[in-house]
């Protein structure tokens, strides 16, 4: 079938934004009247309180505040599903890299906690709305993803709501858990990917103020962008290197939507980017980048591979340079 899922956004390119502006509550109450099956609104921090305000009864509000609100294209599906259906639902996306001060403050917006449900009676802020696991959903199964909000929003009032997301995000962590061995990963030889969790957050990154010269790589994934081009360049270019160098390079993976702490130690406004952690860059308490950790230059081989090499240990770089000399 058709996939919903969005084109990796790379880190260099033009993002084109467009401001919805809602002159008054009358076109705001028409546009929000619209036919289901349509593009879900775009709010503003005005019109988003203004359609919280209006909610009455059943009322709901789906908001989808991901970065590139990754949701959009479910959305849309799922209302050509619900037609046929009784809904008094308002679907919706915000975009916080135009509206970063009012999703941070009050709503604590975060990458791995934007979509959200809310009810009549809620009101803007970090609380009181159904948080809706984004771990849940799935970057491969567009029709488990579409059922998965049918469900949500056929659910009778908020206490179901709260209950079906909670119930989800315990399948989720279990299900990660079943596929991952974290101690046995982290002892596996150098060049693998390690998993990151809240747990094992500063044990992997502090390895870097354990272990001089030494680097961390830390991609940062979630659910809908499981950041596979990126996974298999990193992989690549730590393999390519040096055996000596690749000695001192950690690849380590992070699932925000499942694992924050790291994500949130970076502050991570999107995903499929990464940090390279050194000594210098890496704050002693709390383990997250600092200064120029997260890495902005081109995402190809070779650059990677010379980012890399740029901050290793001078005397290393010396002696496998010596080396390769030798066996010509």
């Amino acid at each position: 079938g058709r996939s919903l899922r969005q084109v990796a956004h790379k880190p260099r390119e033009t993002v084109f934004l467009v401001a919805m502006h809602v002159c008054c509550k009358t076109i705001l109450l028409m546009m929000w009247t619209l036919p289901a099956g349509g593009e879900p609104l775009e709010l503003t921090p005005s019109s988003f309180r203004n359609v919280l305000k209006g909610l009455k009864g059943a009322d709901r509000l789906l908001v989808d505040f991901t970065p590139f609100a990754s949701f959009k294209q479910i959305f849309e599906a799922v209302e050509m599903q619900m037609l046929d259906n009784a809904s008094s639902v308002t679907w919706a996306t915000m975009d916080c890299f135009n509206y970063m001060s009012f999703c941070d403050t009050p709503m604590e917006l975060e990458a791995w906690n934007g979509l959200r449900l809310y009810h009549a009676g809620d009101a803007p802020g970090a609380k009181g709305h159904v948080e809706v696991p984004i771990a849940a959903f799935s970057a491969v199964d567009d029709e488990a993803n579409i059922q998965r909000l049918v469900s949500l929003m056929s659910s009778a009032g908020k206490s179901v709501a709260e209950s079906l997301s909670e119930e989800w995000a315990d399948e989720a962590e279990r299900s990660w858990n079943d596929n991952h061995d974290v101690e046995a990963e982290e002892a596996a030889l150098t060049g693998n990917f390690v998993p990151v969790t809240d747990e094992s957050f500063e044990r992997v990154v502090g390895r870097v103020h354990r272990e001089a010269g030494s680097q961390v790589l830390v991609l940062y994934t979630g659910s809908l962008r499981p950041c596979e081009a990126e996974r298999d360049l990193l992989f690549s270019a730590v393999n390519s290197l040096a055996e000596g160098e690749r000695a001192k390079v950690t690849l380590a993976l992070v699932h925000c939507d499942l694992h924050p702490k790291a994500c949130a130690a970076a502050s991570l406004a999107q995903y499929c980017i990464f940090a390279q952690h050194v000594a210098k860059n890496t704050c002693n308490l709390g383990f997250g980048p600092k200064g120029q950790a997260m890495y902005t230059d081109r995402m190809d081989k070779g650059s990677i591979m010379a980012a890399i090499r740029a901050k290793l240990p001078g005397t290393l770089i010396g002696q496998e340079a010596s080396a390769g000399n030798d066996e010509l």
